[in-house]
């Protein structure tokens, strides 16, 4: 499910960065309401990551975290998933 530990970017898809913000939301849920703290470590690395590797011209993410953004045009979904990783898991840094 990850490449050193972050999640990948399977496709060139639109798509994909809601299918991760979705995942964030059962993610913390499940570290949170489940009590699976060991998981919150591994967010943290994932959302560490995509912000190292933002656009920092623009503050934009790319749904490929392991990867600096493109500077050019990107899909709103493909910034997006970062975002959300961002708004429900406490920052590490």
């Amino acid at each position: 499910m990850c490449v050193d530990g972050i999640l990948p970017a399977e496709c060139d898809f639109n798509e994909q960065g809601m299918l991760k913000a979705r995942f964030a939301q059962y993610i913390i849920m499940l570290i949170n309401d489940g009590g699976q703290q060991q998981y919150l470590s591994w967010i943290q690395q994932n959302v560490n990551t995509a912000w190292t590797n933002r656009d920092k011209a623009r503050d934009l993410t790319y749904r490929n975290y392991a990867v600096a953004c493109p500077t050019g045009v990107i899909q709103s979904y493909e910034a997006s998933s970062a975002l959300t990783f961002m708004q429900i898991c406490p920052p590490s840094q």
